[in-house]
């Protein structure tokens, strides 16, 4: 095979590995955008939906459809070998690669601040419990999932305003809990009812029937020990992203090459 043989088998395998990434990567933009959309739709209907800013279901379509164009310019760039879009298209893979980098170093370095606005994020959330219904099946199921009761401790679901304990309150979740805190018990019946009043015993009393650790140390807890799992996902999410910066770049320099030679693979 000559040289000029294996630059084009070369051309063309750089090409259809970009495209193949780049396609999968927009197909999940889709699911996404799909997910996103469906869940306003449903909120609105239900007359549930909060403000569009807080949103989860608005944030959820937004990185979407930032995902979408970035993952069409790679795809329509590597297959009609459009130079400008896969410029923009590598352009934009680099800065999202060195943001998680600095993201990461960050997280590493300034460990305890972000402790510290984990904590203070799961607080507001809890005090939106009732407010969003997505947020509200969030937090049932971290609480479900890792046996927890509340971001520190169960005590912080006294600010949430349905289950606090004042004397002014009407609500008849008053001094008490989800049922997501609740011990599992296998009766085949779920108790919404079982946290009611959990709030106004003592701890001693409450360990029987509910959880009581909270979930910001349970999920940290649970990190730690799926550490190695969690690296290998990022690390490979971030060498997917690395791969396709060179692929990229090399494909627009076989482009350019093979333009300079008389040569248009389209």
């Amino acid at each position: 095979m000559s040289v000029e043989n294996t630059t084009n088998v070369a051309h063309h395998v750089i090409k259809y590995i970009l495209f193949f990434i780049s396609f999968f990567f927009w197909v999940m933009s889709v699911l996404l955008i799909s997910v996103g959309v469906y869940a306003r739709v449903e909120k609105t209907i239900g007359g549930s939906a909060g403000h569009m800013i807080t949103d989860p279901a608005v944030v959820v379509v937004v990185v979407g459809a930032m995902m979408f164009m970035v993952n069409f310019c790679g795809c329509l760039g590597s297959l009609r070998e459009n130079i400008t879009l896969l410029r923009l298209y590598a352009g934009v893979l680099v800065v999202i690669f060195l943001l998680q980098c600095v993201a990461g170093m960050a997280g590493f370095i300034f460990k305890s601040k972000v402790r510290a606005q984990v904590s203070e994020m799961v607080g507001k959330a809890i005090v939106l419990y009732r407010e969003d219904p997505d947020l509200q099946n969030l937090i049932d199921y971290f609480q479900e999932e890792f046996e927890c009761c509340g971001g520190v401790s169960y005590r912080d679901w006294l600010n949430n305003e349905y289950f606090a304990c004042t004397k002014n309150s009407r609500s008849f979740e008053a001094c008490g809990v989800p049922y997501s805190c609740c011990l599992r018990v296998d009766t085949g019946v779920v108790n919404t009812l079982c946290g009611s009043g959990m709030l106004k015993k003592t701890y001693f009393d409450i360990v029987k029937h509910i959880y009581t650790a909270g979930c910001t140390g349970k999920v940290e807890d649970e990190a730690r020990k799926k550490l190695t799992l969690l690296a290998g996902l990022v690390l490979s999410v971030a060498l997917i992203q690395f791969i396709a910066i060179i692929l990229t770049c090399c494909f627009i320099t076989s482009i350019e090459s093979l333009r300079d030679n008389g040569q248009d693979f389209i």
